[in-house]
C-alpha cells in the first residue's frame, strides 16, 4: 500500500469511530423506551369491568351489568391500540356482564314460575 491508501483508511477509521461516538451519544440523550409502557389504562374499560364485577356478586337488577355491557362495548369498538391498553379488561367485562345477564333472566323466570305455583295453590285451596 502507498502512503495515500494509508491516509485514506486512517480517515475512514477516524470518521467511523467518531459516528461511532456521536451514535452512543445520541441513545444515551434520547434511551428507546418500550412503547407499551407509555400506553395510558382507558377509564372506560376499568369502570366497565368493575361494574361487571361488581353485578357478578350482586344481582339484584339488571341495571347494573347493563352499564358495564354498554360501557365494555364502546371501550373495545373506540380504544385505540396504539395509544390506550384496556381492551382486554373489556372483554372479559363484557363476558362477565352476558352471564350475569343470563343469570338474572334465569332467576327472574325461576322466581316467576314459583310465584306462578303458589297463586295456583292458593285459587285452587
Amino acid at each position: 500500500m502507498n502512503e495515500s491508501g494509508r491516509e485514506n483508511l486512517t480517515e475512514q477509521y477516524a470518521r467511523r469511530t467518531k459516528e461511532n461516538r456521536e451514535a452512543r451519544q445520541q441513545q444515551e440523550e434520547y434511551p428507546v423506551t418500550d412503547p407499551s409502557s407509555e400506553r395510558e389504562w382507558n377509564r372506560f374499560a376499568i369502570i366497565g369491568f368493575c361494574l361487571a364485577l361488581v353485578s357478578l356478586f350482586y344481582t339484584a337488577g339488571i341495571l347494573i351489568p347493563l352499564a358495564a355491557l354498554v360501557l365494555c362495548v364502546i371501550v373495545v369498538v373506540r380504544t385505540d391500540p396504539g395509544r390506550e391498553s384496556g381492551k382486554g379488561l373489556a372483554a372479559a367485562g363484557i363476558v362477565i356482564s352476558l352471564i350475569t345477564l343470563f343469570l338474572a333472566y334465569f332467576k327472574a323466570a325461576v322466581l316467576s314460575g314459583i310465584f306462578r305455583m303458589i297463586l295456583n295453590m292458593i285459587r285452587s285451596a
